[in-house]
């Protein structure tokens, strides 16, 4: 299979390892921590590298095990970071999830289990889709932008880079959402969200 590292040790970093174990199609060489970390473990993979010794690890696959809540600014500067590198960031989606074969899905962009992305969507790269989210056709969904756990994310939504959407959240249909937006946990939203806002469970579908 072909070789890939996880970059990054927290707690995401466990369902990256799922979810990489679940696809299939690589295997994981170890995972990339701060240097106090080397030699632990998560799950059976153990911490072989730091942050210091990426430069010497360029032009390999690499995962992001870094995940997101509110602040993508993190995934971002990692992503970034990675691909001056060198390194490739391949998409990664759970056998569970269902993704059309019309959809488009960006570089590093991990689709976790049971997630569906319809037919004529675009998911840009270094995005999270997780666990049992629904992206209905025609949705765009940015770069690092994270869609949380049972997200309903009807047809010809947007939503712009960087932005939180909290676990539970409905989107009404060609509802807009800007750049670094945060929409809290099990909101209904039926109004365009601007950049940069927070939208807090407001609305009534």
């Amino acid at each position: 299979m072909t070789k890939i590292l996880i970059v990054g040790s927290g707690g995401h970093a466990k369902a990256c390892i799922d979810l990489i174990e679940s696809e299939g199609r690589f295997e994981i060489v170890g995972i990339v921590g701060l240097p106090e970390e080397v030699g632990s473990k998560i799950l059976q993979y153990e911490v072989v590298y730091s942050d210091d010794d990426l430069h010497k690890l360029a032009k390999q696959n690499a995962c992001i095990g870094v995940g997101q809540v509110g602040d993508a600014s993190t995934r971002k500067r990692l992503y970034h970071h990675l691909k001056n590198l060198g390194f490739q960031m391949p998409s990664i989606q759970a056998p569970s999830s269902y993704v059309s074969k019309h959809a488009y899905v960006g570089e590093g962009t991990l689709i976790f289990q049971g997630a569906v992305v319809g037919v004529n969507s675009r998911i840009g790269c270094n995005a999270i889709i997780n666990t049992k989210a629904q992206v209905e056709h025609d949705v765009v969904v940015g770069d690092h932008t994270h869609i949380s756990t049972g997200v309903i994310l009807n047809g010809g939504v947007k939503v712009g880079d960087q932005t939180f959407i909290g676990s539970g959240s409905v989107l009404r249909q060609s509802i807009k959402v800007g750049n670094n937006a945060l929409i809290g946990m099990g909101s209904k939203v039926i109004a365009d969200v601007l950049d940069g806002s927070q939208y807090l469970n407001r609305g009534l579908l």
